[in-house]
């Protein structure tokens, strides 16, 4: 097993792509539903290649927060000058 990240890629797999084959049959076991993963990974990388769009995104991520505190170390939002130009619930509700 490689023991480096790469650090193009937006995704790694820290297993072997015999486990890792095997993990996606187990999950998969009729063909049609294979054939329709196979075809979701496949566009899943084909599209930022390509800067393709397409029709509907292949993921929607909704990251549920009540409020943003602006405190996580690891976010550009923490910095003066995000914070000056961004009007901030404060702002626009101070109630």
């Amino acid at each position: 097993m490689n023991n480096k990240i790469p650090i193009h890629q937006a995704q790694y797999s820290f297993d072997s792509r015999e486990r890792e084959g095997a993990f996606i049959e187990a999950m998969f076991p009729d063909p049609e539903e294979m054939a329709r993963y196979r075809e979701y990974r496949r566009e899943w990388h084909r599209r930022p290649k390509e800067n393709d769009p397409g029709a509907a995104p292949l993921s929607v991520t909704c990251e549920l927060v009540s409020t943003c505190n602006l405190a996580c170390s690891m976010c550009y939002t923490i910095s003066g000058e995000f914070k000056d130009v961004t009007a901030g619930m404060d702002r626009m509700m101070p109630w």
